[in-house]
């Protein structure tokens, strides 16, 4: 219980995987948390500075 309250309100990047299951006669989705980590910012905003370099429309 310790690490959830240590995380509690801070921003984390997480990368899942979503699965279809079948369970009797219905189908569901089930979905995995694969890694979870704090977010980097400078990071975050430089892939953000590249992708809209690349709608660049004064070329």
């Amino acid at each position: 219980m310790a690490t959830f309250e240590e995380v509690n309100c801070k921003k984390l990047n997480f990368r899942c995987r979503a699965k279809m299951d079948n369970y009797g006669d219905a189908q569901r989705v089930r979905y995995q948390v694969m890694n979870a980590s704090f977010l980097d910012f400078k990071s975050e905003g430089n892939k953000l500075a590249e992708m809209i370099k690349q709608y660049d429309i004064n070329s």
